[in-house]
C-alpha cells in the first residue's frame, strides 16, 4: 500500500467546500502496488471539522425529508 497524501495544488487531490477555495480538505490517495485499487481518504483537522459541522448544520436546517420518513 502507498499513500500519496493531498495537494492544494492539485485538483483530484483536494475538495472544495466552498465556491471561493479558501476553504479545502486535502484528499490522501492510497494506492494497491498489487491490483492497482485506490480508495481517497479526507484529512480532517480541526478546521475541517468547524467546517463540515457548519455545513451539516445548514442541511438540517434545509433538510425536510425527515418529515417523510
Amino acid at each position: 500500500m502507498v499513500v500519496v497524501p493531498g495537494n492544494k495544488n492539485v485538483a483530484e487531490r483536494r475538495l472544495l467546500l466552498n465556491m471561493w477555495g479558501t476553504k479545502v480538505i486535502l484528499l490522501d490517495k492510497h494506492i494497491c502496488m498489487n491490483c492497482g485499487y485506490y480508495e481517497k481518504y479526507a484529512s480532517i483537522d480541526k478546521n475541517a471539522r468547524k467546517w463540515l459541522n457548519e455545513i451539516a448544520q445548514k442541511n438540517n436546517a434545509k433538510d425536510d425529508f425527515n418529515e417523510f420518513v
